[in-house]
């Protein structure tokens, strides 16, 4: 029949511990690097007591107390444990730990002091108490301190040996030198070293450190530039706001001062906008257009409807620098293939008809084919080209208000592949037709 153990061995001392091994990498997780494993499985450490046996008087009679061995195990973490509950407890006294099963897990034995200051909260860890033994090849340097000393002395070299002296009385050693030697570059990601090549009192210190990981590659800024006409004799201003990567550029230009005898105006507005709407300028752009004189040229630094350079006229404002690129028409018939498209440059304007193939059998009237839009529009004409097949040639009429009307009896068989200038009689469209092309 068990029962507790005389007060003499009380309080126990708490004893803590872990056990794993150092493996390579396993499938247990994504990652390659090594991982560790916790070595398990019952009475692989022993608790021998250095005291095999202890007389105890507290009991009535007198007790002799054999003192065993304690197993404990490692449970499925590796923690020492006994019968399932972590860590040991044992009573104050010396204690020698040994392996218990030397082909599951070897360790060489050692002793421990077990007190009842190690508390369940406060455990003697078993595996730090376990003395450090060098490996082969490692020397080890022994200290020897000298007796004698007596209490506010400090122990000190006196020009032959170490000794305990009076601190007024301690010799000043030579001065060290610490010098930088080596600084390398590290891989990406590796701890930073420092490691002294030198000596003691003359240290080379050489630096290992690690370079930067590389940087997601950044996006590409978005500008969008913008630019007003400042008074003459001012500075230029340039100013970029927003977030990366919309950035907007904005630049301020001073106009040029006025000339001399010749009305007193500029002869050249540099601005965004075009000149003949004024809600597309500025204020500052604004004012030089009202005061331009007939022969002034507009820049414009937007390119709106693709006008980027104007001059003015006795008429008013003319595009001499302005292509809308080819834009596609939307046909007012079926076609069969091929599309209407129109471009303005200057100005001339060309009405491309690409491929153009309607799809009825015969046209029962004069049938509209499609409208060219306000700005690209000639005065009323007749238009006519050559058909890839028989007929040989075909003919249109263009109204004054840009309907392109095909005649009656037009069948499939008038395919159609020509490029017509016209004339126009509109000023700068305000609005680009359809999608751009090429």
């Amino acid at each position: 029949m068990a029962e507790p153990l005389p007060s003499d061995f009380l309080p126990f001392g708490h004893v803590v511990g872990r056990v794993i091994r150092a493996v390579g990498d396993t499938p247990a997780d994504p990652d390659s690097d090594p991982e560790a494993i916790p070595v398990t499985g019952s009475g692989l450490i022993r608790f021998t007591p250095l005291d095999d046996h202890r007389v105890v008087t507290s009991t009535t009679p007198d007790s002799w107390v054999a003192q065993e061995t304690i197993v404990a195990d490692l449970d499925d973490d590796g923690l020492l444990s006994v019968s399932g509950t972590p860590g040991v407890s044992l009573w104050p006294g010396a204690w020698k730990v040994s392996p218990g099963s030397a082909s599951a897990f070897s360790f060489p034995t050692f002793t421990i002091e077990v007190t009842s200051a190690h508390t369940a909260t406060a455990p003697l860890e078993l595996w730090s108490s376990a003395p450090w033994t060098p490996g082969a090849g490692q020397t080890v340097t022994t200290l020897v301190v000298p007796s004698g000393g007596v209490a506010g002395q400090i122990l000190g070299w006196d020009g032959s040996a170490l000794s305990w002296i009076d601190p007024g009385d301690a010799t000043q050693g030579p001065a060290g030198t610490v010098t930088v030697g080596t600084v390398t570059t590290g891989a990406a990601g590796s701890s930073a070293t420092v490691t002294n090549s030198g000596t003691p009192s003359a240290a080379v210190l050489d630096f290992t450190i690690p370079r930067g990981a590389v940087g997601a590659t950044p996006a590409n800024p978005e500008f969008t530039a913008t630019a007003s006409t400042l008074a003459a004799g001012s500075s230029a201003t340039a100013s970029v706001t927003g977030t990366y990567p919309a950035l907007t550029l904005a630049l301020g230009i001073p106009r040029g001062a006025d000339g001399t005898g010749g009305g007193g105006s500029s002869l050249q507005i540099v601005g965004a906008g075009r000149p003949d709407i004024t809600s597309t300028m500025d204020a500052a752009t604004q004012a030089a257009v009202s005061a331009a004189t007939v022969g002034t040229a507009f820049i414009s630094t937007d390119g709106p409807q693709g006008a980027w350079a104007w001059r003015r006229r006795t008429t008013g404002w003319q595009v001499i620098d302005g292509d809308t690129g080819w834009r596609v028409l939307e046909p007012a018939l079926t076609l069969a293939s091929g599309a209407f498209k129109i471009r303005r440059v200057g100005v001339d304007v060309w009405l491309w008809l690409d491929d153009v193939l309607i799809s009825t059998t015969a046209l029962a009237s004069e049938t509209i084919a499609v409208t060219i839009p306000a700005g690209f529009r000639p005065p009323a004409t007749a238009i006519s080209g050559f058909c890839l097949a028989s007929p040989n040639w075909w003919r249109a009429d263009i109204t004054s208000g840009g309907s392109v009307k095909f005649p009656a009896s037009m069948t499939a068989l008038y395919h159609m592949r020509d490029t017509i200038h016209l004339a126009p009689a509109d000023a700068w469209p305000t609005t680009l037709p359809g999608n751009p092309t090429s």
